[in-house]
């Protein structure tokens, strides 16, 4: 059966306690409140750990890490809560399986439920994956794990040509991109000269750098100016 694309990415407002100071962790509270819901609805081997930036709900089911990292938005403003989930199996199981296992569909909708039957949490919105809050306030939000494809028709013409480019960028500088890469450029220099292989490997590098840095670069600082606007 054909998976329904999913939303992996949560922001929210809560009610939680923010950190005082840049060497507290944010999230303790809010992860435990994730963490003792998913106990209650059958989810086992349960962790909630310190990471630093967030903390962590680590969750083995089978063959299937399940992790959600608990957050906020900004450090200095601490508007909106943010969760970053996420799954690892074997690789031979991601490539030759669907594209993600039933239980961590399941982890979804859990949290989800566990969110809105807190009466700690309001204004949950689902986003594909983790945005900063400058591409949040340009496009439109999914109110569940299920992502609404409509969203994605409605994402404005920069955040389109953002998401292009960093698809291309991943294959391009996969392992297989690299190697077909260099076999070309050997070729190549084979079948005509070094310098005409020198020359094309030349232009694709600096291809790999406008695609993988500084058209992204320039876009981000044009979405920034965007989400002023729309914040007045």
């Amino acid at each position: 059966m054909l998976q329904q694309p999913l939303n992996t990415f949560i922001d929210l407002i809560g009610d939680f306690p923010k950190p005082i100071g840049h060497d507290d962790t944010p999230g303790k509270e809010l992860a435990e409140l994730v963490a003792d819901g998913l106990a209650q609805r059958g989810f086992s081997d349960l962790q909630v750990m310190d990471g630093d930036f967030g903390f962590y709900v680590i969750c083995t089911q089978g063959n299937c890490q399940l992790e959600a990292m608990v957050t906020v938005d900004d450090c200095t403003d601490m508007q909106r809560w943010q969760i970053i989930t996420n799954f690892r199996v074997p690789l031979l199981e991601r490539v030759f399986r669907r594209p993600w296992p039933q239980i961590f569909e399941d982890f979804l909708f859990a949290i989800d439920n566990i969110l809105h039957e807190s009466d700690r949490v309001t204004s949950i919105r689902w986003y594909p994956y983790f945005e900063t809050s400058d591409y949040l306030a340009l496009q439109p939000h999914s109110e569940g794990p299920i992502r609404e494809l409509s969203a994605d028709k409605q994402l404005p013409l920069l955040i389109r040509m953002d998401r292009y480019l960093e698809w291309i960028f991943q294959r391009i500088t996969s392992p297989i991109g690299i190697a077909v890469a260099f076999a070309i450029f050997i070729s190549l220099g084979g079948t005509f000269s070094p310098t005409i292989a020198g020359v094309v490997a030349l232009i694709f590098f600096v291809a790999v750098l406008l695609i993988g840095a500084v058209i992204p670069t320039i876009i981000s600082c044009c979405v920034a100016s965007e989400a002023r606007k729309r914040r007045g």
